[in-house]
């Protein structure tokens, strides 16, 4: 066995050495399936986690084969990237072992937010469309979740919150039946549709489990505009806000979203588990932190706009992988 030197780019030997990060090390008594829905849930976060935004994957001898074949799965189901690589020889008991370390960083899933409003008379057949919409665009591997909610003040507009773990997933999810059938309804003679938009958006805010309703869920979906200056300080604040959401009980989502097109443009998409669990949380320290900011002297907000609606189709942790 001959000794080399440690071989890394400038970066990735920068970052890998210097930076505290998440580090998962691989051993060969488990199957790379193991360690891929390991550092899946690493990267997109789960109830009681946030999501990393880097990780460390660390492999020595005969692992080292595991490394390749997850990160591989990683970026082929684009949860993350490989931004460094960095070989070297550990010592093992009295004998050299080759090593591997590789740096992934996150990449947010995609969001797709459609917002229609239907016909009275087509109300009936929408649904059951959206019901084997739903239903079909859970069982792909790679949505993450499909909730479909009703506005309560308007019943005749409804919104679908659709969640992709890549673009190559939400690009397979076009050509399914389930998919074409709305297709079908939604361009066929009825034309069901009055009104119609469609958000394309990063989930920057994501976490990969959330419980079942046991009250009656509510739904709030508040679409804002930010100044650009103060972009990071109001992603900071969310953030905050969702930490501290994930820990309350009755909080069943806090996601946020920004637009692909306009980047001072954000969702935020939160459900609780009745009005009362909505209430509760507008009294804790994270809300009003939120609160003390909007109506703060920055004046970060540009505009706002509040909707509260009920999830008729709500994807609980039991149909999560």
């Amino acid at each position: 066995i001959r000794l080399v030197e440690p071989r890394c780019s400038a970066t990735s030997k920068m970052a890998i050495n210097m930076v505290e990060i998440t580090e998962i090390k691989l051993t060969s008594k488990k199957p790379a399936s193991f360690y891929t829905r390991a550092v899946a849930s690493f990267l997109r976060g789960t109830r009681t986690k946030e999501p990393e935004d880097e990780l460390l994957v660390t492999a020595t001898g005969d692992a080292i084969g595991t490394a390749v074949a997850v990160t591989a799965r990683i970026e082929k189901t684009q949860a993350g990237k490989v931004v460094g690589i960095c070989t070297d020889y550990v010592k093992m008991g009295d004998a050299l072992s080759p090593q591997i370390k590789v740096k992934i960083r996150r990449i947010p899933p995609i969001v797709i937010m459609l917002d229609v409003e239907i016909k009275e008379d087509c109300i009936e057949d929408f649904l059951q469309v959206m019901h084997a919409n739903a239903a079909g665009s859970r069982s792909e591997p790679g949505c993450l979740r499909f909730d479909l909610l009703r506005d309560q003040e308007n019943p005749l507009r409804f919104v679908t919150y659709e969640v992709f773990g890549s673009l190559e997933a939400f690009d397979k999810h076009k050509d399914m039946p389930h998919v074409k059938a709305w297709g079908a309804l939604q361009y066929g003679p009825r034309k069901p549709c009055t009104r119609k938009s469609v958000l394309r958006a990063d989930g920057i805010i994501f976490r990969g489990l959330s419980p079942a309703a046991t009250g009656t869920p509510l739904a709030v979906l508040r679409e804002l505009e930010i100044q650009s200056a103060h972009v990071d300080e109001f992603v900071a604040v969310q953030s905050a806000n969702a930490t501290g959401s994930y820990s309350e009980s009755g909080c069943l989502r806090f996601d946020l979203m920004r637009s692909q097109e306009s980047p001072c443009k954000f969702v935020a998409y939160e459900v609780y588990n009745s009005t009362e669990a909505l209430e509760e949380h507008q009294e804790t320290p994270h809300c009003k932190a939120w609160e003390s900011l909007q109506s703060g002297d920055k004046k970060p907000v540009v505009s706002t706009k509040v909707s509260k609606l009920t999830p008729v189709e709500f994807q609980a942790s039991e149909l999560l992988s």
